[in-house]
């Protein structure tokens, strides 16, 4: 058991460490932070596509961006929260389609400090920021049971597909009908993929 929370302490201060890397670009975070999802709302449709190009990538580092209130640690986080960094910008399309940029709530009520970690945030701040409990994705093997690896390149391209495919199909639409039809199809990602 000690060795859970020490894991988990470490995971948090490397994530925390590496919050505002000054090379991040918009469309390619190293994580999620307040800031990144701010600025993503406040960007224009033409956003969406070229975050969906970042979801290929493959390269490693911490993902999600966990529920703080939630009693509830699990596996999950883990052993998949050190992950493909593609998984970043899956969440900011389902992030940006799932709010209005109008109804930023609590910006000036949180703290977050120049690591990019927080503390004292308000509960009503974390229901609007954190969509996913977790916000990592996972794969499901043929019993709909949870792979514990990180995802594959394989995995990634497929994940891809699966929102070029919502873009296309949706990308002629106004902004708000756009969300309207994210919010009915209960998102994006299909199975054999989850959201925790």
């Amino acid at each position: 058991m000690r060795f859970i929370y020490s894991f988990l302490i470490i995971v948090f201060l490397s994530a925390c460490a590496s919050m505002h890397s000054k090379n991040d670009s918009l469309l390619a975070p190293s994580s999620i932070t307040f800031s990144v999802l701010d600025s993503v709302l406040q960007m224009p449709p033409s956003i969406i596509p070229n975050l969906i190009e970042g979801i290929t990538d493959n390269s490693f580092t911490y993902v999600g961006f966990p529920y703080v209130y939630s009693s509830y640690i699990g596996k999950e986080y883990l052993f998949l929260s050190y992950n493909r960094r593609g998984i970043i910008n899956a969440f900011l399309v389902d992030f940006y389609l799932s709010k209005d940029s109008n109804s930023i709530k609590g910006s000036k009520e949180r703290n977050e400090d120049n690591d990019g970690c927080t503390e004292a945030i308000p509960e009503h701040v974390w229901d609007y920021y954190a969509i996913y409990s977790m916000s990592i994705i996972a794969k499901l093997n043929n019993n709909g049971d949870i792979i514990y690896s990180p995802l594959s390149n394989k995995d990634l391209r497929e994940i891809q597909r699966q929102y070029k495919r919502f873009w296309k199909e949706n990308k002629d639409y106004p902004l708000e009908v756009i969300r309207k039809r994210f919010m009915e199809s209960g998102g994006i990602l299909t199975s054999p993929f989850i959201w925790l």
